[in-house]
């Protein structure tokens, strides 16, 4: 595309002299090198002026220049002439695009650079935009936020998500609810790439009405109740940090699209490193690898509240998305790091607009507003109704199979469909763990493609499996009761073993049968016939006839010893796993997990269960005054014997009988 030359910006002087910083002199012969500042090692052009007056043209300099002998910028044809800088992007003449440029003297060393160059150039109107007061950012004020979270040092919240699908070197965690609907990534997520520092990430009541900008009194803002403070106290070798908000979900929807994000931001305390970068990332989604986000626009804040404006286009898609549908836009606020790099950030009320230069000044939303966003349904969670439409978005929980293209019909295929990869990606990494070589997996059974589909283990990762237009299993739903729990996150300490908490447990015998114990009373609440599963803690081993991420049932013998079974039935029954030896510690326990299933319809009552009881027998024979027994009939023929054990015969017939808990049916859907 052809520059727009409204756009260029002249020289402000006649004559560009280069000087070198050290001597004052004119800086002979040496070299000018300019950027894209967002890109640093990509070239950018720049221009000098030739023609007569009503054709004037703009000619591109070397890049990189030579000096002259006078250290001044010279055309091709060493005439001295005054540069033309093109401070936008050169594929659409709107997105701002300053430069990077460095300047080296005549034997190669750097003198100075020079980056955001020019400075605060002005952003003409795009008469084609049209500008929209609607913000695409949801909860943009952090109502219902994660309070203060130790995000480095010793307790560090920061985890590598499987979830997210990102490099294991790359940490998060959820700081406030976002958007919800399509995305991978849904809520505002602070990423680091190391916990070394030691520093925080908190939510803090404003203190006064409005914000006021000591550069521009004019330019307030309706303050909402919270800002966040991302506050490094002690450096450490992470060398990226940011947080990234997510905008909307399919690339599409606002490709080409103008528009403005704005942000409050201070630096606090005034702190020495006190320059963010707002970045754009073009997620193709899972499965297709996105390149890294690109930079907009970097700012350096001062010590009072500023309001920061980013002028932008949207980029063309030319890249293929992945099959999940979960491509989308993201905005991320780059925050100072690096090796010995602190910092001490406040950000408040990230905004986005459809438009371009494009701020208004008054914009709020109401927690009436946010809320049902932010608390409505996602992925994975579960409603009933007598209804029986199907909404759009969710399944019925018919106890059939979801994937991405299927015609088979057994297993009932529930819905075969793109949109059902966020469901089946969420099943895939909460039980995967418990998915062991030919038993397959108890809790969500995966199937092969074929005609005639059979079980199969998980493969490599959810995205691999879906594509492979492999078939998951919903967890079981029909005929099931609701048994009322907890996330177990809110009980027990995690560990990275299985997706599920845990309680450290020693093994031991108790006349032969293999006894666990828990680290307190109670601590895994666990129940007569209650799913229980083991791992191995740092340095541990199982006991012989315990495998790890298999489901097992535990039968209560104090409030802090179970024996196990390799089933319901068996643990009903009394029949437990015997001792062989104890392992090693440290192993963990974990219970309850969410989707598995257990129970029965009809019982056969054991002898053991029946309540402790006498028979009344009644006396045949002669007595003494007393009432004393002489003898009784124990044997036709046999009626002079006296032993004091005997039969009273039989009777039932060992029927099972309904252990069914008075019921009501009702229709379960779960939210793709």
């Amino acid at each position: 595309m052809a520059i727009n030359t409204a756009l260029l910006v002249a020289a402000p002087v006649l004559q560009d002299v280069i000087v070198d910083d050290a001597t004052g002199e004119p800086l002979a012969n040496g070299t000018i090198a300019l950027y894209q500042d967002n890109s640093r090692t990509t070239f950018k052009n720049w221009y000098y002026q030739s023609g007569a007056p009503g054709a004037y043209t703009y000619i591109t300099l070397p890049n990189p220049l030579t000096l002259n002998a006078a250290g001044a910028i010279a055309d091709p044809n060493g005439n001295d002439t005054i540069p033309f800088f093109y401070p936008f992007s050169e594929v659409d003449n709107v997105t701002p695009q300053p430069y990077y440029i460095q300047v080296f003297n005549s034997n190669g060393q750097q003198k100075f650079v020079r980056q955001n160059f020019p400075f605060n150039p002005e952003i003409p109107p795009a008469p084609e935009s049209n500008a929209s007061v609607k913000n695409y950012i949801v909860n943009n004020g952090f109502w219902r936020n994660a309070g203060s979270l130790i995000t480095g040092g010793a307790g560090s919240v920061m985890a590598s998500n499987p979830l997210y699908g990102l490099a294991s070197t790359l940490l998060s965690t959820v700081i406030a609810p976002g958007a919800n609907d399509g995305f991978s990534m849904p809520d505002y997520v602070y990423f680091k790439n190391g916990t070394g520092g030691t520093e925080t990430v908190s939510f803090i009541k404003q203190k006064n009405g409005i914000f006021l900008s000591t550069a521009n009194p004019s330019n307030q803002d309706v303050t909402p109740e919270y800002y966040v403070n991302v506050n490094c106290t002690a450096a450490g070798s992470e060398n990226l940090r940011y947080i990234q908000i997510p905008i909307q979900v399919h690339l599409k929807n606002f490709e080409s699209t103008q528009a403005t994000f704005t942000i409050w931001a201070q630096n606090a305390g005034s702190n020495p490193n006190n320059q963010i970068t707002i970045q754009l990332l073009q997620y193709l989604g899972t499965g297709v690898v996105s390149s890294a986000a690109g930079s907009l626009q970097p700012f350096i804040l001062g010590n009072n509240w500023t309001k920061l404006v980013v002028n932008f286009t949207f980029p063309t898609i030319v890249a293929a998305v992945g099959n999940g549908g979960d491509d989308a836009w993201y905005i991320q606020i780059a925050l100072p790091a690096g090796t010995g790099i602190t910092c001490n950030v406040n950000l408040s009320k990230p905004s986005l607009y459809i438009g371009n230069n494009n701020n208004p000044g008054n914009d709020f939303t109401s927690y009436n507003e946010t809320t049902p966003i932010i608390d409505g349904f996602r992925t994975g969670d579960i409603r009933q109704s007598l209804n029986s439409f199907q909404p759009y978005g969710w399944v019925p929980m018919n106890d059939g199979t979801i994937c991405l293209s299927n015609p088979n019909t057994s297993p009932i295929v529930t819905r075969s469909n793109a949109d059902t990869f966020q469901l089946f990606n969420l099943i895939w990494n909460l039980f995967k763990a418990y998915d062991t070589g030919s038993n397959f997996n108890p809790i969500c059974q995966m199937y092969t493609s074929a005609a005639t589909p059979t079980a199969t283990n998980f493969g490599g990762s959810a995205y691999a499996d879906f594509t492979a237009n492999n078939q998951l299993s919903l967890t079981k739903m029909m005929g099931k009761i609701l048994i009322g729990s907890v996330p177990q996150s809110q009980l027990l300490v995690a560990t990275s073993a299985i997706t599920g908490y845990t309680s450290g447990v020693t093994f031991s015998t108790s006349s032969g049968t293999l006894l666990v114990t828990t680290s307190s009373s109670n601590l895994l609440g666990v129940y007569k016939g209650g799913i229980v599963t083991f791992a191995t803690g740092s340095g541990g081993t199982l006991p012989t006839g315990i495998t790890a991420n298999t489901l097992y049932y535990a039968s209560p013998v104090s409030s802090t010893t179970f024996f196990v079974s390799t089933s319901f039935a068996n643990a009903m029954a009394g029949t437990y796993i015997a001792w062989t030896n104890n392992g090693t510690p440290t192993n963990n326990a974990f219970c309850f997990p969410a989707g598995s299933f257990e129970g029965e319809y009809n019982h056969t009552q054991l002898l053991a269960e029946l309540a402790a009881h006498n028979h009344t027998v009644t006396p045949i024979g002669n007595s003494d005054a007393g009432g004393g027994i002489h003898h009784i009939q124990q044997n036709a023929g046999n009626d002079n014997q006296t032993s004091t054990v005997f039969n009273t015969g039989t009777t039932g017939s060992s029927t099972p009988f309904n252990v069914v808990q008075p019921s009501t049916y009702m229709n379960f859907y779960i939210k793709l």
